[in-house]
Protein backbone atom coordinates (compact mmCIF):
# COMPACT_ATOMS: atom_id res chain seq x y z
CA UNK A 1 0.00 0.00 0.00
CA UNK A 2 1.58 3.30 -1.09
CA UNK A 3 -0.98 5.59 0.50
CA UNK A 4 -0.70 6.27 4.19
CA UNK A 5 -3.16 7.57 6.73
CA UNK A 6 -1.85 10.87 8.05
CA UNK A 7 -4.71 11.85 10.38
CA UNK A 8 -7.99 10.50 11.60
CA UNK A 9 -11.14 12.40 12.47
CA UNK A 10 -14.33 11.67 14.32
CA UNK A 11 -17.70 11.88 12.60
CA UNK A 12 -20.47 12.91 14.99
CA UNK A 13 -24.20 13.51 15.12
CA UNK A 14 -24.72 10.79 12.51
CA UNK A 15 -28.33 9.97 11.66
CA UNK A 16 -29.98 7.71 9.11
CA UNK A 17 -33.50 8.11 7.76
CA UNK A 18 -35.56 6.57 4.98
CA UNK A 19 -37.31 8.96 2.64
CA UNK A 20 -39.96 7.80 0.20
CA UNK A 21 -40.90 10.26 -2.50
CA UNK A 22 -42.66 9.95 -5.82
CA UNK A 23 -42.38 6.16 -5.88
CA UNK A 24 -38.67 6.07 -5.03
CA UNK A 25 -36.73 5.30 -1.86
CA UNK A 26 -33.79 7.34 -0.59
CA UNK A 27 -31.66 6.24 2.36
CA UNK A 28 -30.26 9.48 3.79
CA UNK A 29 -27.29 9.37 6.14
CA UNK A 30 -26.13 12.71 7.45
CA UNK A 31 -23.77 13.95 10.10
CA UNK A 32 -20.97 16.28 11.08
CA UNK A 33 -17.34 15.82 10.04
CA UNK A 34 -14.18 17.87 10.57
CA UNK A 35 -15.11 20.52 7.97
CA UNK A 36 -18.86 20.72 8.47
CA UNK A 37 -21.83 18.55 7.60
CA UNK A 38 -22.50 15.94 4.94
CA UNK A 39 -25.42 14.08 3.40
CA UNK A 40 -25.00 10.69 1.74
CA UNK A 41 -27.63 8.82 -0.25
CA UNK A 42 -25.75 5.53 -0.67
CA UNK A 43 -28.47 3.60 -2.45
CA UNK A 44 -28.24 6.22 -5.23
CA UNK A 45 -24.43 6.54 -5.06
CA UNK A 46 -24.58 10.24 -4.18
CA UNK A 47 -23.12 12.40 -1.42
CA UNK A 48 -22.46 16.06 -0.79
CA UNK A 49 -21.27 18.63 1.66
CA UNK A 50 -24.19 20.12 3.56
CA UNK A 51 -25.23 22.73 6.05
CA UNK A 52 -26.71 22.02 9.44
CA UNK A 53 -29.69 19.66 9.11
CA UNK A 54 -32.13 22.50 9.85
CA UNK A 55 -30.78 24.53 6.89
CA UNK A 56 -33.25 23.18 4.36
CA UNK A 57 -32.48 25.74 1.65
CA UNK A 58 -28.71 25.17 1.61
CA UNK A 59 -29.12 21.41 1.78
CA UNK A 60 -31.66 21.55 -1.04
CA UNK A 61 -29.14 23.45 -3.17
CA UNK A 62 -26.36 20.93 -2.48
CA UNK A 63 -28.65 17.94 -3.11
CA UNK A 64 -29.95 19.56 -6.30
CA UNK A 65 -26.45 19.10 -7.76
CA UNK A 66 -27.32 15.36 -7.83
CA UNK A 67 -31.13 15.13 -7.92
CA UNK A 68 -34.10 16.90 -9.50
CA UNK A 69 -35.50 19.95 -7.73
CA UNK A 70 -38.44 18.01 -6.33
CA UNK A 71 -36.33 15.12 -5.02
CA UNK A 72 -33.68 17.43 -3.54
CA UNK A 73 -36.33 19.47 -1.77
CA UNK A 74 -38.11 16.37 -0.46
CA UNK A 75 -34.90 14.97 1.03
CA UNK A 76 -33.78 18.32 2.48
CA UNK A 77 -37.20 18.89 4.04
CA UNK A 78 -37.30 15.36 5.48
CA UNK A 79 -33.87 15.87 7.07
CA UNK A 80 -34.96 19.24 8.47
CA UNK A 81 -38.19 17.84 9.90
CA UNK A 82 -36.40 14.86 11.43
CA UNK A 83 -33.74 17.13 12.95
CA UNK A 84 -36.32 19.48 14.44
CA UNK A 85 -38.24 16.58 15.95
CA UNK A 86 -35.16 14.92 17.45
CA UNK A 87 -33.83 18.19 18.83
CA UNK A 88 -37.16 18.93 20.49
CA UNK A 89 -37.28 15.41 21.93
CA UNK A 90 -33.70 15.56 23.19
CA UNK A 91 -33.77 19.27 24.04
CA UNK A 92 -30.44 19.65 22.20
CA UNK A 93 -28.97 22.34 19.98
CA UNK A 94 -26.88 21.80 16.87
Amino acid sequence: MKAKITRTYKVSKVHEISVEFDGNYYLAIFGKHINGWFIAIPNWGKSCEAGEPKDTFYNYEKLHEHFTKKVALAIAEAIGEYWKKTQEENNETS
